[in-house]
């Protein structure tokens, strides 16, 4: 939240100018990162409670012009109503609105069934860092691949939210008994494969029937392929 004090000169009626008075503005801003559920695209947008006035519905659309989030303020509540590919249907998630305002740092929007990341809000800076990380990260993944060359992008993006939760759970594992794994991203799925003895798990990422088998899994456990594990307890 930021605190701006602005001095006016005020005219009291005497032709005299007066300087002193002091009017307070509050300005109580943050940000909101939501990828689009139609095309994939992880956008920044900067919201103010004046947009949110007389409880009125905001809605944030993406470049691609699908409407990505319905956004109103209810008495002290604020309501997001993001989509969840996992669910298939818009989630209604509920804020303090002090929270929103004051949070401080970046905070996860999460499905309410499944936990999974469907955005983020917080300050812009640190927003904005957390946005550009993610995407450093997805183009080390996807080794020259682009944003478009995926079968179906927003369905390849949540398939790895729910494989990082897995990890996350210690719930991705190998059979060699190694927890340590590398991902590549295809057009069309994910390959996983373990560090230590190249076993290896392909995960079919292309529509939204793969996200809901994924979603299925209580683990995920990578078929051992050679003998070179020192925790490989068939040596």
């Amino acid at each position: 939240m930021q605190n701006n004090l602005k001095y006016k000169e005020v005219d009291t009626g005497s032709g005299a100018q007066q300087t002193g008075f002091i009017i307070m503005i509050i300005e109580k801003i943050t940000s909101l990162a939501l990828r689009c559920s139609d095309c994939g695209k992880l956008e920044t947008h900067q919201l103010n409670i004046f947009q949110l006035s007389g409880e009125k519905k905001l809605d944030l659309g993406c470049e691609c012009g699908h409407n990505k989030v319905e956004v109103q303020r209810v008495s002290q509540e604020i309501i997001i109503k993001p989509y969840c590919l996992a669910c298939g249907r818009y989630h209604q998630l509920v804020l303090p609105e002090e929270q929103l305002w004051n949070s401080g740092d970046v905070q996860a929007l999460v499905c309410p069934r499944t936990r999974l990341n469907l955005g983020y809000y917080g300050p812009f800076a640190q927003l904005q860092q957390e946005i550009d990380q993610q995407q450093r990260e997805l183009e080390l993944l996807t080794d020259g691949l682009g944003f478009d060359d995926f079968a179906d992008p927003k369905v390849m993006l949540t398939a790895l939210d729910i494989l990082h939760d897995f990890a996350a759970q210690g719930e991705l594992n190998c059979e060699c008994g190694s927890h340590e794994v590398n991902i590549e991203l295809l057009s069309e799925q994910i390959v996983l494969t373990c560090k230590l003895c190249a076993g290896v798990l392909s995960i079919p990422a292309s529509s939204p029937n793969d996200i809901n088998r994924l979603e299925n899994f209580d683990s995920l456990l990578l078929q051992y392929r050679s003998n070179t594990s020192p925790t490989n307890p068939r040596t």
